[in-house]
């Protein structure tokens, strides 16, 4: 439990800073949220974030850019064959997701730059499911996975609902420290301001605050 709260809080603060370094992207991730959830009365449920396709693409690139676990390894169980090379059992494999989620042979050579297009179908289409791995992958996976992505959303949803974010921080400035969890060096240092109510007309014609 403590685990899953503590990678999922993180999340959400880097979230918020990438939202911050780019409000042009927050922008977007704003509009779809308005569109979909304008309001406390909208139901979030796991079938209505379906809705958020932008925030998903989003959401996705954050963590292939910040996974939270950058890094884990994992025993090899029986002898195995790589690239020509035999792996004797017993062998312990280091996997970094942070390396291997800036691959320019996997993802271009604007690998270091942080766009959620990466993540339009056509693109992720044509490329190997196993270049992007925030959370593992196979029967060793994370289990929280899916609770990670919905929390991560809905925190989302409430938080720019509510506030616009700012930031003096640009993405080519942050350096990262590796542990457990992946965290920046610095504080976040991101300015909140809460947003201005505006007035949206319902389909039968009523007006109301949101």
């Amino acid at each position: 439990m403590f685990q899953g709260n503590d990678t999922s809080a993180l999340a959400v603060a880097h979230a918020c800073l990438f939202l911050a370094m780019y409000p042009d992207i927050q922008e977007k991730v704003y509009t779809e949220i308005i569109e979909y959830f304008p309001s406390e009365e909208a139901e979030i449920n796991a079938e209505s974030l379906k809705l958020l396709v932008y925030t998903d693409m989003f959401t996705k690139e954050l963590l292939r850019h910040c996974p939270v676990a950058p890094t884990i390894a994992r025993t090899c169980m029986r002898d195995i064959e790589l690239d020509g090379v035999t792996i004797p059992a017993g062998n312990v494999f280091i996997f970094s997701f942070w390396a291997l989620h800036r691959r320019k042979d996997v993802w271009g050579p604007d690998a270091d730059k942080f766009d959620p297009d990466n993540f339009l179908p056509e693109r992720c289409h044509a490329r190997n499911p196993n270049a992007y791995m925030p959370f593992s992958t196979g029967p060793r996976n994370c289990i929280g996975a899916r609770y990670a992505m919905i929390s991560l959303k809905v925190m989302i949803i409430h938080i720019l609902r509510n506030f616009k974010l700012r930031t003096e921080i640009r993405h080519e400035d942050i350096r990262f420290k590796f542990g457990m969890t992946l965290r920046i060096e610095t504080e976040h240092l991101i300015q909140v301001e809460k947003r201005q109510k505006i007035e949206i007309v319902t389909p039968n014609e009523q007006t109301r605050e949101i």
